[in-house]
């Protein structure tokens, strides 16, 4: 059990990070083929200069679980009431930055 928790976080922190890495070096030709090939899932829809936004969506996710997580011994009212406070910043966020390249999606 105790190799399971790294592994826990090399998978949950470390797969996205490397991933993040990797889109960051290639972020000055995000538009030539042989990094649409390979990458384009990571920001497909996504306005170029905000290629990264995909991994802030992860990190919300990564949030909502470690709250569920570690805010089990809590009723579900304050689960749920922190759960939206996060989410609402993280929207407001989004609002201010517009990442999407279709307008309906920043909203």
């Amino acid at each position: 059990m105790v190799l399971g928790i790294p592994m826990i976080v090399v998978w949950v922190f470390g797969t996205p990070l490397v991933g993040l890495f990797m889109l960051f070096r290639r972020r000055h030709s995000l538009n030539t083929p042989g990094v649409k090939r390979y990458f384009i899932v990571m920001y497909q829809g996504l306005k170029e200069k905000k290629f990264y936004w995909e991994f802030v969506n992860i990190l919300r996710k990564i949030i909502l679980l470690f709250l569920n997580v570690f805010l089990s011994q809590y009723s579900h009212a304050i689960k749920g009431g922190v759960a939206v406070i996060v989410i609402i910043i993280l929207y407001r966020i989004q609002i201010k930055i517009k990442p999407f390249e279709h307008e309906h999606n920043n909203d």
